[in-house]
């Protein structure tokens, strides 16, 4: 009986799916069939796609991010993402706007149209004519079911792959920390920022498009209800776009808020490492307590700055509703108000032209402008730990006090075991500077007395 776990994973599904495939998740029907039959077990994991793996994405933007180095200190790391992802990104982009034009322009027209048909006594619109519109309704929802997802999805393969090589980017860049850069981090921080700081692009990068789409579709949504109610329209969107300043004014705070978060997580996990390697003298001393409030004061600290960001997120949530509505309201008022009559296809129009418009507007244009302020303060912290400082190259790898390790040969341990010979060898070997009764230390800004005495 073989007992050897599997070593190679299933192709992935996507890999070989044609175009209408990956437009309409197809690939994806056989594992619902066996779904529908089985349980899924750990053999039904596909392998990653070649792009998603992070060796290739790892090499790729530490090429890239050190190209831009050389010339741009502060924005490397972006520069190296956009030359990375940028073009996908935008062509996503164009692809998100048409659709959201198309919506705010084809459906209230049609469901003006439609509304229209059904008054009684009139005689503009035919039978034949209105099916029409119907269909023209239908198809235009089922384009932007077609469209929508396929480009959520790709952006959200864009953010996954950002988060990817950036953690890659982050262990490279570890493993060749120097003595002075490990003096001035800490694992609280190397962990924050692989589970906190790069799952900002998973969690809202998919948004960051409506930040310029918002602008134009405002644009477009209001020459259309000029032309529904004339200057009555100003009135609404007036009172809707009174609220963009301090929709960006919240999302500025809640970046203040991420970084907060962010700072004060890196301090409570570094606590918790420290306390976790000092275990053994806490214990031995009593000291539970006491280091018990100082990890409760520090998640007290972390949980406020958390709080706070829930609050602002909950604020610009709330106006979804109450903004929208009360924009129909003032601009069917100003439009009756200037002396015009108002019929039911006109009312339908324009709360269709606002309901397009509406969560874009109140939430997610906010959001997207939350997004890349989060998304800029995980890079700017990323970046701040690619510059730190790195040891040599011919430096030793394997040192143990002070000591190199070399590995000479195999012999026979216990039993005829095979083991490595280990032999000590002086770490500095043809030394070009010996240096008698020497004290030193790592780092210039310490102040302890952490010295290090060397004597040959």
């Amino acid at each position: 009986m073989d007992t050897g776990a599997k070593t190679t994973k299933k192709r992935n599904p996507a890999e070989n799916a044609n175009p209408l495939s990956h437009l309409l998740f197809l690939y994806m029907f056989p594992i619902f069939k066996k779904t529908y039959k089985y349980k899924l077990t750990e053999d039904d994991l596909f392998s990653p796609l070649k792009e998603h793996k992070s060796s290739y994405l790892g090499s790729t933007l530490e090429r890239l991010w050190k190209e831009e180095y050389r010339i741009h200190k502060k924005t490397a790391l972006h520069r190296a993402l956009f030359r990375l992802f940028g073009l996908r990104y935008m062509i996503l982009g164009v692809i998100r706007l048409i659709d959201e034009l198309m919506l705010i322009v084809i459906v209230p027209y049609c469901i003006r149209m439609l509304v229209k048909f059904l008054e009684a006594g009139q005689i503009l619109i035919t039978k034949n004519e209105a099916l029409i519109y119907a269909a023209v309704l239908v198809l235009t929802l089922f384009l932007d079911g077609i469209i929508q997802q396929p480009n959520y999805m790709g952006l959200q393969h864009i953010a996954q792959k950002m988060r990817v090589a950036c953690t890659s980017l982050i262990y490279r860049k570890t493993l060749r920390f120097s003595r002075t850069a490990l003096g001035n981090t800490t694992v609280g921080q190397l962990v924050n920022l692989i589970s906190n700081d790069v799952s900002k692009f998973d969690q809202l990068f998919g948004l960051t498009h409506y930040a310029w789409i918002g602008p134009i579709q405002v644009a477009v949504g209001t020459w259309l209800l000029y032309k529904e109610i004339g200057v009555g329209a100003f009135f609404g969107m007036a009172f809707l776009i009174s609220f963009v300043p301090l929709q960006i004014w919240l999302a500025k705070k809640m970046s203040v808020m991420r970084l907060k978060t962010a700072l004060r997580t890196d301090e409570r996990v570094r606590l918790m490492n420290e306390i976790i390697s000092g275990i053994q003298v806490i214990k031995m001393y009593c000291w539970e307590k006491p280091f018990a409030e100082l990890i409760d004061l520090a998640r007290r600290s972390e949980m406020k700055a958390i709080r706070s960001h829930s609050c602002l997120l909950g604020i610009l949530y709330s106006f979804e509703v109450f903004v929208s509505r009360t924009a129909i309201f003032v601009s069917i008022l100003g439009f009756v108000l200037l002396g015009n009559d108002i019929s039911a296809d006109k009312v339908f129009a324009v709360t269709a032209i606002y309901n397009q418009m509406r969560t874009v507007i109140t939430i997610i244009f906010s959001l997207s402008i939350s997004a890349f302020a989060e998304t800029n303060v995980s890079i700017l912290r990323i970046q701040e730990l690619l510059v730190f400082e790195e040891k040599e190259q011919d430096e030793p790898e394997n040192i143990l006090n002070g000591n190199c390790l070399k590995f000479d040969g195999i012999k026979n341990g216990m039993n005829g075991n095979k083991i490595p010979s280990i032999e000590m060898q002086p770490k500095i070997i043809n030394p070009k500077v010996i240096l008698s009764g020497v004290s030193a230390k790592w780092q210039e800004d310490k102040t302890d007395d952490n010295f290090i005495r060397y004597k040959y």
